[in-house]
């Protein structure tokens, strides 16, 4: 053994060093946060991918925005359980393809086996990036004219709004912001005058506009009217659910509640409600927003047939008639007096006004008759 060496070459000697390895810096992948960035030491194997994905548990597919495998947005397979203190494994592709491959990004507990063996020994290693990434994306306040004010906002992700306040206005939580990376957040609006409603997706694709008293009662599978919507331009219905004692209601969507859901057409939904009615829209359109504005429009229809006609009493849009019990008698008097048809309920009294016709119209005069006195009162 040392015969044929050590007496030929003068013996032997051993050497020791801290060698150092320059390898890329993977910092700069994808423009180089509210992002992960998991990739091997010499940057050769990475993916990026929101927070969303990353964080929480969940045994299933999540979204990967970029990989040195696909420049596009995809979904991989992967696990986050709390009862495996070695997970989240993050992979490139679905777990199933990946763990014995090399293409595990991420595990913890010092897991050992193929599972690193196939990767960190081959590629320096492997390293975990952040990133607080401001993406910039449409203003959806200038939709329909503009006016809109934002009162609450949901993130990409898996869940819907915390609210639990059946869109009254009433919670207030997170802190205010205009990008669509920030944790969800609230401010109250239930004593901010307004008549209609914007929900959007965060980057404003899919929306809809709907009056408050569309959205503010109870109903269940019931048509719904929406003004206009990212698929329609003109007023329609759709089927919507908000009961008061289900806490993640109401359902807002562009189409029924039924379709929507599959479709990721759900525009909002409550208390952390997830399963498809979040994930098929909330990741892929960079969540979801709720807006609101005071619509104040002026319509009278005195001039109807000859004109000469004085209102006295109004209802504005929604799902109930009139306040008023005196069987058009005139005798009562509620709410302020207004021209504009998205005022309250109102009336004036009228029974010591001298009149021998009444008109009945609705708020845009498409609808309307004329009666004599006669035969609108009485029993």
């Amino acid at each position: 053994h040392a015969a044929t060496i050590l007496p030929v070459h003068e013996g032997a000697d051993v050497y020791i060093r801290q060698k150092t390895v320059k390898v890329k810096d993977c910092s700069k992948v994808d423009g180089g946060g509210w992002e992960f960035l998991f990739a091997t030491g010499d940057c050769e194997k990475w993916l990026v991918a929101p927070r969303y994905s990353v964080q929480g548990q969940f045994a299933g597919r999540r979204y990967i925005t970029k990989s040195s495998t696909s420049s596009k947005r995809y979904t991989a397979q992967w696990y986050s359980r709390r009862r495996y203190p070695w997970e989240p494994w993050v992979t490139l592709k679905d777990w199933r393809f990946s763990w014995n491959k090399g293409l595990i990004m991420y595990g913890e507990a010092g897991y050992g086996n193929v599972h690193a063996k196939a990767i960190l020994p081959k590629h320096f290693g492997a390293n975990v990036y952040i990133r607080d990434r401001i993406i910039p994306v449409p203003d959806c306040s200038k939709m329909d004219g503009g006016g809109w004010k934002l009162v609450r906002h949901v993130p990409p992700g898996f869940k819907w709004h915390p609210a639990r306040d059946h869109l009254r206005g009433t919670a207030k939580y997170g802190t205010p912001s205009k990008f669509p990376s920030a944790p969800a957040w609230s401010i109250k609006f239930d004593k901010t005058p307004f008549t209609e409603f914007l929900f959007a997706t965060g980057d404003c694709t899919r929306w809809l506009i709907t009056k408050k008293s569309s959205v503010m009662a109870q109903y269940a599978n019931s048509p719904r009217w929406i003004e206009k919507s990212s698929q329609k331009n003109s007023r329609y219905t759709a089927r919507w659910y908000h009961r008061w004692r289900v806490p993640h209601e109401p359902w807002i969507s562009v189409t029924d509640h039924g379709s929507a859901v599959h479709s990721g057409h759900i525009l909002y939904g409550g208390n952390n409600f997830g399963n498809i009615h979040a994930s098929r829209v909330l990741p892929k359109h960079l969540g979801a927003n709720v807006w609101i504005r005071n619509r104040q429009i002026k319509k009278t229809c005195a001039h109807l047939n000859g004109g000469g006609w004085t209102r006295v009493r109004h209802v504005p849009a929604g799902y109930n008639w009139h306040p008023a019990k005196d069987q058009l008698r005139g005798t009562v008097a509620y709410g302020k007096k207004s021209e504009y048809v998205t005022a309250p309920a109102w009336s004036v009294r009228f029974d010591a006004t001298p009149f021998n016709q009444f008109m009945f119209a609705t708020g845009d005069c498409k609808k309307w008759l004329v009666a004599p006195k006669w035969s609108a009162q009485g029993q």
